[in-house]
């Protein structure tokens, strides 16, 4: 459901380093928000911290939220530590298995194999890369 920013309370946050919000804008911007922040009854925010920050940040009157109900204050809190502890990240060969998988998919575009083609061609008339 969407809720207004404005009406959104936030408490004090474990978290006090956001991070590259950087590179969060700029998915956020890109593919939108992919996880809704979650929140309390009360629209105290549990959890989504980082995301309601960008979306404050790019002016949003609105954001996708999910309403939780906690049983009590140390509920509250675990939602909190739960989802930022039981993320993983990718391991190193997960990402190059990834930047292969995009090469590969960008490599079957026709536009991006256009455009190779024309660097290529650049390249052997001109000596160098434009």
């Amino acid at each position: 459901m969407k809720v207004k920013m404005a009406d959104i309370i936030v408490k004090e946050r474990i978290r006090k380093d956001l991070g590259d919000i950087e590179s969060l804008k700029h998915s956020i911007q890109k593919h939108g928000l992919l996880s809704p922040i979650i929140i309390t009854p009360k629209n105290e925010l549990l959890a989504g911290y980082r995301r309601y920050t960008v979306a404050k940040m790019l002016g949003w009157q609105e954001i996708e939220a999910v309403i939780y109900t906690p049983r009590d204050k140390v509920d509250e809190l675990e939602i909190e530590i739960e989802e930022n502890m039981t993320r993983k990240d990718f391991t190193p060969e997960e990402v190059m298995f990834a930047i292969e998988k995009k090469q590969i998919l960008l490599e079957k575009n026709p536009f991006v194999r256009f455009w190779n083609w024309l660097k290529q061609l650049w390249k052997k008339l001109f000596g160098k890369e434009k």
